[in-house]
């Protein structure tokens, strides 16, 4: 979501625009905060912006001209306020600043509105909210973790369950082959006491009809 604001002269905003361009996997959502500020001719005109870890930056304001900053990333403080300052003629404007809430992650479209409502309607002041995906409750991350945990415990299980499986069809195969060495077959009648055996064989006798 695109975020501009636009100011004023005197650092009032005028105009909030949120304008989505559609969805792709390369750009993602293409979340940005702009501001445009048409200038005055006072002098020594510049905005700070102070975000998370009291990260700073600062945009020198041409006077008499048309100016738009772009706040980069490293401004968004999540899970807490990024405070917009404005200065005219080296002087700090108190009663402009902007404070903008971030949510603790933006997954998706984050798109920013004002929190000055009256009766259900929004009006533009100087706090304002970026949309997103806060953290859940400690209690809900606790039911996600066991449910994690038991997936992985029910992983485990079928593990070594197939394992099981495999060493039984190895004992199979290994009990087969064992049997088949043992089984001799032969069409050389047996006589007491003269045909040789092996120790340990099994032999079929059979008597074939005349």
């Amino acid at each position: 979501m695109h975020n501009r604001f636009v100011l004023d002269q005197n650092y009032n905003v005028r105009l909030l625009c949120n304008i989505q361009e559609p969805y792709d996997d390369v750009e993602h959502w293409r979340n940005s905060i702009l501001v445009e500020i048409e200038a005055d001719s006072t002098p020594d005109q510049y905005i700070i912006v102070t975000g998370a870890d009291g990260y700073t930056e600062t945009f020198d304001i041409n006077p008499g001209r048309m100016n738009t900053f772009t706040f980069s990333t490293f401004l968004w403080n999540y899970g807490g306020l990024t405070v917009v300052d404005f200065y005219k003629n080296d002087q700090k404007l108190s009663d402009k600043t902007l404070y903008i809430t971030f949510p603790d992650i933006v997954e998706g479209s984050g798109a920013i509105s004002s929190d000055f409502q009256i009766d259900g309607i929004i009006y533009l002041g100087q706090n304002y909210t970026m949309a997103g995906s806060y953290y859940s409750d400690p209690e809900t991350i606790k039911e996600i973790e066991q449910k994690v945990e038991q997936v992985e415990e029910d992983v485990g299980t079928i593990q070594q369950d197939v394992s099981g499986l495999s060493t039984d069809v190895e004992n199979n195969t290994q009990a087969i082959t064992n049997l088949q060495n043992l089984i001799t077959i032969s069409n050389v009648d047996i006589v007491a006491g003269t045909t040789p055996l092996e120790t340990g064989h099994l032999y079929l006798v059979y008597e074939v009809a005349q």
